[in-house]
C-alpha cells in the first residue's frame, strides 16, 4: 500500500442516502481504497478528520446532532478492526463543530472544535 510518513493513507467521508449521513473510512490499497466501513450511526454529520496515535491506532472524530445540539464523537481503528463503540467526546450545551485532530511528539492525539452557542436571531 502505498505510504506517506511511514503511514498508509486513509480518507474519511460522509456518505449521504437521500435521508441521512452515515460516515464511512476507506484504506488505500496498492491502487484503490479498500471497501468503505460505516463507521458512525446514520443522522446529521460534519466535518470528519483522521489522526494516528503513536501506538497504529487511527483516530476518527467529527461532529454529529444529537438531540438538537451537536457533539463531538469518535472512534477508533487498530489493526484494521473498529473499535467496539462511539465515543462522546465533547457534548456541552452549546454545540461542539469544527473539529480537527493532531498528534502530539508522544503520540498522543489531540481533539479540539469550537463550541458555539445558538442564539435566535432578532428582528
Amino acid at each position: 500500500a502505498p505510504r506517506f510518513g511511514g503511514m498508509t493513507l486513509g480518507m474519511a467521508y460522509v456518505e449521504f442516502d437521500g435521508r441521512a449521513d452515515t460516515l464511512r473510512l476507506s484504506r488505500l490499497g496498492s491502487e484503490t481504497f479498500s471497501d468503505p466501513t460505516a463507521v458512525s450511526e446514520s443522522g446529521n454529520i460534519y466535518q470528519p478528520c483522521l489522526a494516528c496515535d503513536g501506538k497504529g491506532a487511527v483516530w476518527c472524530v467529527w461532529s454529529q446532532m444529537d438531540e438538537g445540539r451537536w457533539n463531538l464523537l469518535g472512534r477508533s481503528v487498530v489493526d484494521g478492526r473498529l473499535s467496539p463503540g462511539v465515543v462522546k467526546i465533547a457534548a456541552s450545551k452549546g454545540n461542539d463543530l469544527f473539529p480537527d485532530l493532531k498528534t502530539d511528539r508522544k503520540g498522543r492525539v489531540w481533539a479540539t472544535c469550537s463550541r458555539l452557542k445558538m442564539v435566535a436571531a432578532t428582528s
